[in-house]
């Protein structure tokens, strides 16, 4: 069930991919169609099965696809974890569904992302390397010894620039 945090979240990464070369897909896996008496409920639920069988509603599919030059990243949003006056509120969590769909994408070699904030997927993309730990130890591994300056005998340094670090893929 989608909360309204998580809709929030999706319209925030929509507005925010504009500025990636990435094609982002919403797939609308939730549907709600208000429904007055009988009759239209029944109509509700045949108009549900006939997209269910057509294979227009996947259960566990990802709330967002993204395709871009280096292959699909399947992305589902969470509500982080909250307080409020009613008191703690924990991280959202896959469903049975959602975490079978997670391993046929690990299966096929596809991407898939559980994101709980705008940060989550912009590191996906390459554009953080503070929360980035693989792209952080690469910059961390140029670090040699530096035996010839006697000032700074056996000090270690940073090969390139320090604002490698933070680097925005655009």
């Amino acid at each position: 069930m989608t909360t309204q945090l998580e809709r929030a979240l999706q319209s925030e990464i929509l507005y925010r991919l504009n500025r990636y070369p990435v094609v982002a897909a919403a797939i609308p896996n939730g549907l709600w169609i208000p429904s007055r008496d009988e009759q239209e409920r029944t109509l509700v639920a045949r108009i549900v099965a006939r997209m269910k069988s057509d294979g227009m509603l996947t259960p566990g599919a990802p709330d967002l696809v993204l395709l871009g030059a280096k292959g699909a990243l399947c992305v589902e949003l969470k509500r982080p974890a909250s307080n409020d006056l009613f008191g703690r509120k924990p991280k959202g969590r896959l469903s049975p569904e959602q975490k079978a769909f997670k391993q046929r994408c690990a299966d096929a070699g596809v991407g898939y992302l559980v994101a709980y904030d705008w940060a989550d997927v912009e590191c996906s993309l390459g554009g953080c390397a503070a929360r980035d730990l693989r792209r952080f130890w690469r910059l961390v591994a140029r670090i040699d010894a530096d035996p010839g300056n006697s000032t700074r005998k056996g000090a270690m340094a940073i090969q390139g620039s320090p604002h490698d670090l933070f680097k925005i893929v655009r």
